[in-house]
């Protein structure tokens, strides 16, 4: 375990002394442009434990989820497991990193996190990726709609079946929720939509044909050494799963949420809830690839016929509409708000407008269904959704967010090691001049030196380029060099990791989706 994971579970620091985790609280005028007005950390809520994690465990499992097996397809099996178990450590830590840098930087919700390190054009940027990913799941919502329905009503060899179906859901059901003032009268749906979920699973693990498929196919060692990795299509499987576990934007709400909110008991939130969608995930996503192997939609129940086991399909079916249902109007509700606060600014988002809101809502409504009548594909939505917006969301700003308010550390310690002219000073060097704002517009917050050192900081605070490097051999300097970084190897390999999967998962996605079939 490194030094940064030991900080993410420990209690705040003593008030006088700095950890390479948790920054002093910033004096008033460090902000230029972004309000200096008391904000508290993390509000002391009801819930308990179990009712948080309930809650947190809603927001990541959701359509997501039913594309894993198609991840798992695109990614092959052993590769894919293994992402699998990566994105779920990383969203674990990442989401724990912003609720603990939102605490000691005095904010409560992930958009204004980013305004205050990166000023108002950080907080612009979130809200965009945000108005992305929320869009994403719109379309996604609509295209498993548009999958199931006929399949309940037994109507799928009309053409017209899946339009109508996605138009009448969406304009009876799904519109009218939509247009509500707010979440709190969806909140029933939260333990309801996990439970649908996990017998979503049951059911899948129980009807998938594996025994048949892998079988047919020669056996599962024949299977597993045919599909270890896909190097062509490995990022856009990545991407899928990054959409099934991006939840920082809701992060701050439970968090908020939490009774007595210590950095122990969201920890233990936080492991709880990712360790259920991860079984969950892993569970669906092996047995639904085995069942269906290369067959495999990204939409997994699309695969199921009718000779299998109706009534439990047709159960898992209804539960999975009614998720969508209920689930699509808390996508647009964030949608609507981040777009408010990019077209008319943050304050407008507080303002009862009912005008401005259903023009808004309705807008995102329509945009919405055109696409999801014209993408049938279930798979292209989450792997581009997650690919962009999930790799930013999840991986890219949580680490640069850590790295730009620990620069003094980060870049002194490259130099030291005499990286100050390789491409990882390059990289982190750019992540904080990105950072780099008008005098209007803010600057970056940065952690203060105040003289008084404790024991974490300890490998920052070696001086001198011997005691850090050594003359020894090529891999006796590589070694030092690697334990010289451990505080900050979590978030340069989470940067490194989500801005790869950010390109090449866009780029392939694209290709994938624009290539001949």
């Amino acid at each position: 375990m490194s030094d940064l994971e030991i900080e993410l579970n420990a209690l705040p620091a003593p008030p006088n002394k700095s950890s390479p985790y948790v920054p002093p609280p910033m004096p008033a005028d460090a902000l230029p442009g972004v309000s200096t007005a008391p904000s508290p950390s993390l509000r002391d809520g009801k819930s308990n434990i179990p009712s948080a994690v309930s809650n947190f465990l809603n927001s990541i499992v959701g359509a997501g989820i039913i594309g894993i097996p198609f991840a798992i397809r695109h990614c092959g099996l052993l590769t894919g497991v293994l992402l699998l178990t990566w994105v779920g450590y990383l969203t674990d830590c990442s989401v724990r990193m912003i609720v603990t840098l939102g605490r000691d930087l005095g904010v409560n919700d992930y958009e204004r996190l980013a305004e205050k390190i990166y000023g108002k054009r950080g907080y612009t940027l979130i809200c965009a990726f945000m108005i992305f990913l929320a869009f994403g799941a719109m379309v996604a919502y609509c295209i498993v709609v548009g999958d199931v329905v006929p399949e309940l009503l037994g109507v799928t060899s009309s053409p017209a079946a899946r339009p109508v179906s996605i138009l009448l859901c969406s304009l009876f059901v799904m519109l009218p929720l939509s247009l509500l003032k707010d979440m709190s009268s969806l909140a029933f749906t939260s333990t309801a939509s996990c439970a649908a979920d996990m017998v979503l699973v049951v059911i899948v693990l129980i009807c998938a044909p594996v025994g048949s498929s892998v079988a047919a196919a020669g056996g599962f060692w024949k299977v597993l050494g045919s599909s270890i990795i896909r190097p062509k299509t490995v990022f856009s499987g990545l991407g899928a799963m990054s959409f099934a576990f991006v939840c920082h934007h809701s992060s701050f709400i439970v968090a908020n949420s939490l009774k007595d909110p210590s950095k122990e008991r969201w920890a233990t939130v936080t492991h709880w809830s990712v360790s259920m969608a991860y079984t969950m995930c892993l569970f669906l996503g092996i047995f639904g690839y085995l069942g269906f192997l290369e067959e495999t939609r990204g939409n997994v129940l699309v695969n199921f016929e009718g000779g299998d086991d109706m009534s439990s399909l047709t159960a898992g079916r209804v539960m999975l509409i009614l998720t969508m249902f209920f689930t699509y109007p808390m996508e647009s509700f964030v949608a609507r708000h981040a777009l408010i606060c990019v077209m008319y600014g943050k304050e407008a988002a507080c303002e009862d407008n009912p005008r401005r809101r259903q023009a808004v809502t309705v807008g995102l409504y329509v945009s919405a269904l055109v696409l999801s009548l014209f993408l049938p594909d279930l798979g292209i939505v989450l792997e581009l959704t997650g690919a962009v917006s999930g790799s930013f969301l999840s991986y890219i700003l949580p680490s640069s967010m850590y790295m730009c308010v620990h620069e003094r550390e980060l870049m002194g310690l490259l130099k030291q090691l005499r990286l100050d002219k390789g491409i990882l000073f390059f990289c982190c060097r750019k992540v904080v001049d990105n950072s780099k704002l008008n005098e209007d517009e803010g600057q970056p917050t940065q952690r203060e030196r105040d003289g008084s050192v404790d024991a974490a900081d300890a490998p920052i605070e070696i001086g001198g380029c011997q005691d850090l490097v050594g003359n020894g051999s090529f891999f006796s300097r590589t070694k030092n060099t690697i334990k010289a970084l451990r505080p900050f190897w979590l978030p340069l390999s989470m940067f490194s990791f989500g801005t790869v999967a950010f390109v090449v998962g866009t780029i392939t996605t694209l290709i994938g989706a624009f290539a001949p079939t």
